[in-house]
């Protein structure tokens, strides 16, 4: 297995100081998880595929559960991936189940109106706005997701020299630090 310096492979400078600066508030002993690794395989990562050889676990995200146990993961990346999962409520009490409470997501996904990086595979299965994350998060009576997250952190790239042209959303998400029982009383 190949294995690359910890680094999230981009071009767009906030991303990747938004990667670091969530990996830098993590204790070293910290499980983190690079769910959907394709070719970027990362130090200090659980690296997650189903295709090709540069994982360290063979996992079809399609297929639940995940080889995780209950609440034991601290930190995933899941970075252009999340497009070609087939059920994504799935997908989402997956995440929630192996996350601990307080533990975040990384998730870049393309936009929809980045139709070169949305629609020119057949491999992906959803397509999305930037505010379609707002469905699963804290507070949103009309989730599809039965679990309690919360958005920490919402952008989206835009092309550099059309700047209209939205490309990548990335967004951050933590899992609740108490149950939505509890929650839902402390409101």
């Amino acid at each position: 297995m190949v294995t690359s310096e910890i680094e999230i492979n981009t071009d767009w400078k906030l991303k990747k100081e938004l990667f670091e600066k969530y990996l830098s508030e993590l204790p070293e002993s910290s499980v983190k998880v690079n769910l959907g690794c394709g070719k970027v395989v990362l130090k200090g990562f659980i690296n997650v595929d189903f295709y090709g050889n540069n994982y360290d676990i063979k996992c079809d995200m399609n297929i639940t559960p995940y080889p995780f146990k209950d609440n034991s993961v601290d930190f995933i990346l899941c970075d252009h991936s999340l497009e070609h999962i087939k059920e994504q409520e799935l997908f989402w009490e997956e995440v929630y189940r192996i996350l601990k409470p307080g533990a975040k997501i990384m998730i870049g996904v393309p936009h929809c109106k980045n139709t070169k990086g949305a629609y020119c595979t057949f491999g992906h299965r959803a397509f999305f706005h930037e505010d379609c994350i707002d469905s699963i998060t804290r507070n949103n009576k009309d989730s599809s997701v039965k679990n309690n997250f919360k958005l920490i952190e919402k952008m989206v790239a835009r092309g550099r020299f059309m700047k209209w042209q939205k490309r990548e959303i990335l967004w951050v998400v933590e899992k609740s630090k108490c149950e939505v029982k509890e929650c839902l009383i402390q409101i």
